[in-house]
This record gives structure tokens, sequence and C-alpha cells, in this order.
């Protein structure tokens, strides 16, 4: 049964080929311009950017092998809590997990 989660030469591949996956996504990224970290943490390798713009703390994306993406950013102290939702929004509307017109 080649592909099955129990065959483990399957699983060796697969988790090569998604190691080869993160080290390119982390070339694109430095190509981009963007400073960029490996990490490998429990077996698992990430990619971790952080951007830097004046007067605002820090924004960071990390991406790992499973393709999970994570985007920790700051939201002023001021922000109101619509203003927060209208930015989540716009956010998730250009990462295609919500269409804008089907957003609160």
């Amino acid at each position: 049964m080649t592909g099955h989660p129990a065959d483990p030469d399957r699983a060796s591949e697969d988790t090569a080929d998604r190691a080869d996956w993160i080290r390119d996504l982390d070339a694109a990224l430095s190509a981009a311009g963007l400073a960029t970290r490996l990490k490998e943490t429990a077996g698992c390798l990430d990619v971790t950017t952080t951007i830097h713009s004046p007067g605002h703390k820090p924004t960071d994306v990390v991406v790992d092998e499973d393709g999970y993406i994570e985007l920790h950013w700051w939201s002023p102290p001021d922000a109101t809590p619509q203003q927060v939702t209208a930015t989540i929004v716009r956010a998730l509307t250009a990462l295609g997990t919500i269409d804008q017109g089907t957003a609160p």
C-alpha cells in the first residue's frame, strides 16, 4: 500500500520532501528580501521571518513543514475592536480563507 500512513518508506519520503519544501520556501523568502531563520523543533522544521516597521512592534510569520502558517502582529492598544476585526477579515480574505462577500 504505497502512500499509506503506515508505510514507513513513504513517510520517510514525505518528510524529506517537506523538509526540501521548507528549505525552498526559506530561499524564496530570502530572495524576496526577508530575513529568515530555519529551526527544527521536535523533529519538525519551520522557517520564521520577522518584519520590522518603524513605530511598530515586529510582525512574525512562521511556516512549518506541515504547511501551517502563523501570522503574529501587534495591534495598537487604541485600536477599536472594529479596526482589529477589519484587519483580520482583510488578512483572511487575502489568504483566500474567507470570501469578502460572505465575511461578517
